[in-house]
């Protein structure tokens, strides 16, 4: 039998949507760039990070630095241009905050960028003090991992009354990329406003008091929020270091109904995994525009293996369906996790609530948005 033109133009059509193209970023720094510098691209495409603080190294050139990425054909991307950390991201002129780039790829091209200067000055010092945003009662602890052979800050919001009322130990929230959660001077592309929500929501009596924990990412960001090698010690870091000093420092509850763990993108990935690896210790999860397409949607088969744990935890799941990737891939992936949740047992809106919002973008402003719906789903007061 002889196969139809129009199924080869299909199969055509369909080979197209999927296939990579080349793009080359070519990128011109400003003169005050030290001649020994290195430039990344990051942003929120896997091939370009998922927005870790290094990314894709670039070629330095004689007047130039480029390099060249495989990226999905008629995949809207956002990125920035670093020289290595946030603390070194770019900035407009002027030295104030630059909107995330934004490229669609189409076919092999090149993309030219001028950087007109750096967070930090040329060499790291400090040109602009940014005002902080904080609000309420936030303590900073520098800790040391042995597990991971590094150190990072925690940021610990402490609901209002804190040292005052201990009649009862506090609820906890775990969450990831810590220096976006309550502070603008310190978040490299915005913050959540964690701290104004949780206040509000307490003072308002909607929510029980709670603690807020951040922690810090690293420039190993995408290794330690996916599953793998240090990615696995990243979970035990959280769970042998983390929690236990957090539990010795504050008057914090040991009922794991009311430990929970969150992040979002890879965040929301790893706290999923977190919750999997320890349903003991977190019995709630919130997973914000979840990397659940990662590695070809190996999570939906991980997480799901064993539903013992599953049906242990309560959890939050959502995104956004303008999130800089095909709507139907990311929606339909979080959905599809949500169906596995209900598959094993789960009743929506009891044990999970799922969440797609309208025109969302992958972002904080975004994040911002609904997560107070987070902690009244989490948190409502008894």
């Amino acid at each position: 039998m002889g196969v139809s033109p129009m199924f080869l133009l299909l199969l055509l059509s369909a080979s197209i949507a999927t296939a990579d193209v080349k793009v080359t970023f070519k990128v011109t720094a400003p003169a005050s760039t030290p001649p020994n510098s290195k430039l990344y691209i990051v942003g929120d495409a896997p091939d370009l990070g998922s927005w870790s603080g290094t990314g894709i190294e670039l070629n330095k050139n004689e007047n130039t630095y480029d390099a060249t990425v495989a990226l999905p054909v008629n995949q809207s991307i956002e990125y920035k241009i670093t020289r290595g950390s946030w603390e070194t991201v770019e900035k407009n002129a002027d030295g104030s905050e630059i909107a995330n780039r934004k490229y669609t790829p189409t076919a092999d091209t090149t993309v030219e960028i001028s950087v007109a200067r750096w967070a930090g000055g040329a060499r790291g010092a400090a040109t602009t003090q940014k005002q902080s945003t904080r609000t309420g009662d936030i303590r900073m602890h520098a800790i040391h991992s042995r597990l991971l052979n590094n150190d990072r800050k925690l940021w610990v919001y402490l609901p209002p009354g804190y040292d005052k009322d201990r009649a009862e130990p506090y609820p906890v929230l775990y969450m990831h990329d810590g220096q976006n959660l309550f502070d603008a001077a310190i978040g490299f592309a915005g913050e959540w406003n964690a701290d104004e929500t949780a206040e509000r929501l307490i003072k308002e009596k909607k929510i029980q008091p709670l603690i807020i924990v951040g922690i810090e990412n690293t420039k190993d960001r995408m290794t330690e929020y996916t599953p793998g090698e240090r990615g696995t010690l990243y979970l035990r870091f959280i769970a042998e270091e983390v929690k236990p000093f957090v539990d010795s420092t504050y008057h914090t509850t040991r009922d794991r109904l009311q430990v929970a763990v969150g992040g979002s993108s890879l965040g929301g990935l790893i706290s999923l995994y977190t919750a999997q690896k320890y349903p003991d210790t977190f019995g709630l999860c919130a997973a914000i525009s979840p990397a659940l397409w990662w590695n070809k949607r190996a999570a939906l088969r991980d997480l799901t293996d064993d539903p013992a744990w599953i049906k242990r935890t309560r959890f939050w799941i959502d995104t956004g369906t303008d999130e800089g990737r095909p709507q139907e891939k990311q929606v339909d992936v979080v959905r599809s996790f949500a169906s596995l949740l209900e598959k094993n047992g789960l009743k929506p809106d009891r044990d999970f609530r799922l969440k797609i919002v309208e025109g969302a973008k992958h972002n904080e402003p975004a994040w911002s948005q609904r997560f107070d719906q987070v902690l009244l789903f989490f948190f409502p007061l008894k």
